[in-house]
C-alpha cells in the first residue's frame, strides 16, 4: 500500500498496487512466447486471406503482436490487434511469393514469426465444358 500525506490535517490518499518481483537468481525466469507453427499459406488474387496469428505465453504474460511494415503490409494488408488477425486481398500485381513478418512480445522477450504467402491467380473457364 502507498500512503501519501501532504501534511494537512485531513487529506490522506491511500492506493493499493499489485507488484510482482522476480528474483533473477532463481530458476523462475521469463520464457519467450510460444508461436503457432504456421510457416506458409496461400492466397488467391482478388480473394481475402484471413490469417490469425496464434501465440501463448507459459508465464501468463500479456502478448503484443506487431506486424512489420513490409511484404503484404506494403500492399494493403491490415492487422486487427483485437483478434490478432491479418486481412489481405492481394491484387493482380501481388502474384508470387510474399513474406509477412510478425513480432510477438511478452514485455520482456520477443519472438519473430515469418509466414510465406504464395499468391496464385484463380483459373477461369470460358467455355461451356468447364466443370461445375
Amino acid at each position: 500500500m502507498l500512503r501519501v500525506d501532504d501534511g494537512g490535517p485531513q487529506k490522506v490518499v491511500r492506493k493499493t498496487y499489485k507488484v510482482t518481483v522476480r528474483d533473477p537468481n532463481t530458476a523462475e525466469k521469463n520464457t519467450a512466447p510460444l508461436l503457432s507453427k504456421i510457416s506458409s499459406t496461400w492466397a488467391l488474387v482478388d480473394h481475402e486471406l484471413t490469417l490469425p496469428i496464434l501465440a501463448t505465453d507459459r508465464d501468463g504474460d500479456s502478448l503484443t503482436i506487431t506486424p512489420e511494415d513490409k511484404g503484404p503490409f506494403e500492399r494493403g494488408a491490415t492487422f486487427d490487434t483485437a483478434t490478432n488477425t491479418m486481412h489481405w486481398v492481394p491484387g493482380c500485381l501481388d502474384g508470387g511469393r510474399r513474406t509477412a513478418v510478425f513480432h510477438v512480445n511478452d514485455g520482456a522477450k520477443t519472438k519473430k514469426l515469418k509466414v510465406t504467402i504464395e499468391v496464385f491467380f484463380p483459373l477461369f473457364w470460358e467455355d461451356e465444358t468447364a466443370p461445375g
